[in-house]
């Protein structure tokens, strides 16, 4: 539930998932500096989302490695996809540039990605990696996967449109680089 490579940081607000297990991962850019800063954005809720914002870890900046919420619990950072998914969030600044991420920061979120995929039996094949752009005729009842929450929420952009590092594609790093990456 708490995994070993990351450190946990408790305090955030999560529900139960009502006996439910987790079998999406949903990727976020955090819009932050640095995890202490998200930590305080997310500990005063009321601010962005009057029922709480949480995440299940955050990718920093050195691709050091935070755990807020237990897997087993519902983390409160992807609306409807909330009950059936986990929520990762990548530290980076609100500015779309190449350096926006960097690059140890995608090495991390690939092995992470990786382990909690084999923990929780979601497989990582070319259907169910969505990295890229909004796509309405995902269920989170029915799909099994790994996407952006904009490939989830129409009105995001966070974080498949962002370029990471010196390894980017015209912002379409997400499906050129990172994709394949997590399909290897």
């Amino acid at each position: 539930d708490w995994r070993p490579e990351a450190t946990r940081r408790d305090g955030l607000v999560h529900r139960s998932r009502g006996g439910a297990a987790p079998h999406i991962l949903v990727i976020h850019h955090t819009v932050t500096v640095d995890p202490a800063v998200t930590f305080k954005v997310l500990k005063r809720p009321k601010l962005l989302a009057p029922s709480g914002l949480s995440t299940h870890f955050e990718i920093g900046p050195s691709g050091w490695l935070l755990q807020y919420v237990p897997i087993s619990r519902r983390a409160l950072h992807a609306g409807p996809w909330n009950k059936a998914s986990v929520g990762i969030d990548v530290t980076g600044p609100w500015k779309y540039d190449s350096r926006l991420f960097a690059d140890v920061q995608a090495d991390a979120l690939v092995a992470l990605i990786r382990r909690l995929a084999g923990l929780l039996d979601i497989p990582l094949t070319a259907e169910s990696v969505r990295l890229w752009k909004f796509d309405k005729t995902l269920d989170p009842a029915r799909f099994v996967g790994v996407v952006c929450h904009a490939t989830v929420k129409a009105t995001k952009i966070d974080p498949c449109q962002i370029p990471i590092g010196e390894r980017h594609d015209n912002g379409r790093w997400w499906d050129a680089v990172l994709r394949p990456a997590i399909l290897a």
